[in-house]
């Protein structure tokens, strides 16, 4: 390969391989989506709490299960009217949520204030949809003027005709809303809406409607942790009591659902009764995500080389291993080797020499790490070996892993090798984003 081709490839890996976060693909993500072996335990209609790590693949796999990801990975829009669930994707945005704070207010306001919010914006969401849907199947949703009074009512604002003047609506309150958020405490809001009951009507009306009769809708939270304490508490209640045509699926890291309790305080969200709990670290074992990591990494190499097939096949291509014997001998370097082949001259015989020679500068390295530097053992080791190298196995077997550590001790460069294929997995971890940095 020319270094005009090296340079080309380099490239290539590092644009499919170096893009390491799901926000930084864009709509490749869904491209390059391989399912891990809990996604069906997400399909469910249960609520779910994917728990894991930074980069273990959790808004990868939750934008996987959004009507845009579905759309993607179904490969066309002609099986959207048969899936029996939507995807709505919502990430937790930190610039948002932190406003709904301050001491001027108490906490009971501000899970009020909040709760108003969380109606909008998943009332937002659920339309977005809908606009979406209308879109790419050419279905209509028809949501009747009684039933449009209904969510304007629940929301406490302005009556509207129809679904498109709902959308504007809605969208012109949550601006006006987080406008005013930090004057809150001057300027207290009018009108605000009971904690789910908007999201409720909108969602019956919607399942109501001939084009989505019978749908449910998966509401897919990313970042979970973000939120504040009490917002967690005001999210807990709406997943605990919500209705029959939606549920949630939640991503969150270790440790980031620090509240399990409702707004009720005397109730909480336990497992299995109230949600399943997905831990990736517990699904992707050992074995689990060698077989993961493979099929992540050797899509992303497909996609690089879609003209040049054959150049890189597979992530043991990709990352060669190297054997143990051969590392030993690329960490001596030269003038170890020439060291080590004049104290063979200089304490053995011409003829036990010579014969001494013929074995690799790694074993006779090992001989020496064995006898410590005493150069009569040494020689005497050598002796041995050249008369039968089979005796060694079993020292070798035990010993010459130890010994890969001592050849650089003491000196400058390289002390060990990591390399091949199942040593970077191992050394991940479990952690897909650790494998692809």
């Amino acid at each position: 390969m020319t270094e005009i081709e090296t340079n080309d490839a380099a490239r290539r890996l590092s644009k499919t391989l170096g893009l390491y976060k799901a926000e930084w693909l864009n709509e490749e993500l869904y491209s390059l989506f391989d399912e891990p072996s809990y996604f069906d335990q997400l399909r469910t209609y249960r609520p779910c709490v994917l728990i894991g790590g930074r980069g273990t693949g959790k808004t990868t796999v939750l934008r996987g299960l959004s009507y845009e990801g579905q759309l993607a990975l179904s490969g066309g829009v002609d099986a959207i009217e048969q899936w029996n669930y939507y995807g709505i994707y919502y990430r937790v945005n930190t610039n948002r949520v932190t406003a709904f704070r301050g001491g001027e207010i108490s906490e009971d306001k501000w899970c009020a204030y909040f709760g108003h919010y969380i109606n909008l914006s998943f009332c937002q969401l659920l339309l977005d949809f809908v606009e979406w849907f209308e879109k790419h199947t050419g279905k209509v949703v028809t949501i009747p003027k009684k039933g449009l009074r209904k969510i304007t009512a629940s929301l406490g604002i302005e009556e509207v005709s129809s679904i498109n003047e709902l959308i504007d609506e809605i969208e012109y309150n949550i601006l006006d809303f987080e406008a005013s958020i930090n004057t809150i405490a001057d300027s207290r809001p009018h009108k605000i809406s009971a904690l789910a009951a908007p999201l409720d009507v909108l969602a019956d009306l919607l399942v109501s409607s001939e084009a989505l009769s019978g749908k449910k809708f998966f509401f897919l939270i990313d970042e979970f942790e973000n939120f504040e304490d009490y917002q967690q508490r005001v999210l807990n209640t709406i997943i605990k009591h919500a209705n029959n045509h939606y549920t949630f699926k939640i991503g969150v890291r270790e440790l980031g659902w620090r509240q399990r309790a409702t707004l009720n305080p005397n109730e909480q969200l336990t497992s299995p009764a109230d949600y399943a709990r997905i831990s990736i670290a517990d699904w992707l074992n050992d074995s689990r995500f060698n077989v993961f990591a493979e099929k992540v990494v050797s899509r992303r190499i497909e996609s690089a080389f879609p003209d040049v097939p054959d150049k890189i096949s597979t992530p043991q291509n990709l990352l060669p291993s190297l054997s143990e014997l051969d590392e030993a001998e690329i960490l001596l370097g030269s003038e170890d080797k020439k060291q080590l082949i004049e104290a063979l001259e200089t304490g053995l015989a011409k003829e036990a020499a010579l014969e001494a020679k013929k074995i690799r500068p790694a074993y006779l390295q090992f001989i020496r790490y064995l006898n410590k530097g005493i150069n009569d053992k040494f020689y005497e080791d050598v002796n041995s070996w050249t008369l039968s190298s089979s005796e060694w196995r079993q020292k070798l077997d035990n010993h010459f892993h130890a010994s890969l550590y001592s050849i650089k001790k003491g000196k400058r460069g390289i002390r060990k090798h990591y390399c091949g294929w199942d040593t970077f997995v191992s050394l991940a971890n479990g952690n897909i984003r650790y494998l692809l940095v």
